[in-house]
């Protein structure tokens, strides 16, 4: 699996360090500390993580409203949501590039 890297120490960063990278517009090389920015699709799912948060979020409350869940049903659907969430993250890692920020 290709890895993206510091482009100052060029090490590879490995997808626990993106775990650790909440904000895309100032992040940080856990290897010799540059401040880095991701590229513009990592920006680009940040911004769109919201509405889908909300989206998903408000399923689970209207079905459990409406009757048709209960708790545990939204607590598979959450746990669901959140091994997909995750799969597609991975998936998307090794396409992630950095820059310095400037």
């Amino acid at each position: 699996m290709n890895k993206p890297s510091c482009p100052k120490c060029e090490r590879r960063l490995s997808p626990a360090h993106g775990l650790r990278m909440w904000n895309p517009w100032r992040c940080f090389c856990p290897y010799c500390g540059a401040e880095l920015e991701a590229g513009p699709y990592s920006k680009a799912f940040t911004v769109a993580s919201l509405p889908i948060g909300i989206t998903v979020g408000f399923v689970a409350i209207v079905l459990e409203e409406m009757g048709r869940w209960d708790m545990a049903d939204s607590m598979l659907y959450f746990g669901i949501v959140f091994v997909v969430l995750l799969a597609g993250g991975l998936a998307a890692w090794p396409k992630t590039q950095f820059r310095l920020k400037q």
